[in-house]
């Protein structure tokens, strides 16, 4: 997280692709020490914290990294959770299906990756939206004030001849 902190703060440039990838591979490897803490001891995956990280740290993403990205890592970590799921199935107290382990571990990534990925497509579209009537707007000013500023300059020109013209005449 503060990975997140330092790359999000105003005097530094936008996320750079080596900068996500530190923090994609420093999420999956927090993923893999908290599945190791708990080996052989998380019977019920009921405090599988790891993948609540995971997810929330995706959506913390949305601002500074595109859809599509975000989509991919989502499936990315979303397996690594999944794997981790099956990995520690055959410690687990309950009668369930390996697979079930699989989902209730990776779900939570799935579905607020999938939130991120959609209000990332729709915040996206709506700055380069605003940003496409802005520059709109300013060229119609500019060639509003084009003219404006033309006879401003011609009028100039023509009072100062009249000055100077004024003496000599």
């Amino acid at each position: 997280m503060l990975l997140l902190v330092d790359r999000t703060r105003l005097s530094r440039p936008g996320w750079s692709r080596a900068s996500a990838l530190l923090l994609h591979g420093l999420l999956m490897a927090m993923m893999v020490s908290a599945a190791l803490s708990t080996w052989g001891g998380n019977v019920a995956v009921r405090d599988d914290w790891a993948p609540l990280v995971v997810a929330l740290s995706l959506f913390a993403l949305t601002a500074y990294r595109s859809p599509a990205e975000l989509a991919i890592w989502t499936g990315v970590h979303t397996a690594v959770a999944a794997v981790l799921g099956l990995i520690q199935a055959p410690f687990a107290v309950t009668p369930v299906p390996d697979p079930l382990f699989a989902i209730s571990g990776s779900a939570v990534i799935l579905i607020v990756g999938s939130g991120a990925v959609g209000y990332a497509r729709s915040m996206n579209g709506s700055v380069l939206s605003w940003e496409k009537r802005a520059w709109r707007r300013a060229d119609s000013v500019a060639r509003e004030a084009r003219g404006g500023v033309a006879r401003s300059v011609r009028q100039q020109q023509i009072s100062r001849a009249g000055r100077d013209a004024m003496p000599v005449l």
